[in-house]
């Protein structure tokens, strides 16, 4: 995984990410990019949560992920930034490579 910016996203950023990020969505206030993946079981569900603090920590960064059943909400926000940043956007694109 390449090092990303820190830097919040444009408005240009952000569409060229839903675009090209089409199962994830910005919240309504524009500071947080989500996911719900749909994992089939639980216990899919929690190799899928390793697989992703495993991507997570060879870039330093904590999503915040949130196992309901078979479900996980994955939340992906820079806090020192306050928003969405390329950071984010990369995870969220190595997220999709490992999701059921």
């Amino acid at each position: 995984m390449r090092t990303a910016s820190r830097a919040l996203l444009s408005s240009d950023e952000a569409a060229a990410v839903a675009a090209g990020l089409p199962a994830w969505r910005f919240t309504p206030d524009g500071r947080t990019l989500e996911r719900l993946v749909d994992c089939g079981s639980f216990a899919e569900a929690i190799a899928f949560v390793g697989r992703v603090a495993l991507l997570a920590e060879a870039v330093g960064h904590e999503p915040e992920l949130d196992v309901r059943g078979p479900i996980v909400r994955v939340s992906l926000s820079t806090r020192a930034a306050g928003g969405v940043t390329s950071l984010d956007a990369d995870l969220a694109d190595w997220i999709e490579r490992v999701a059921p």
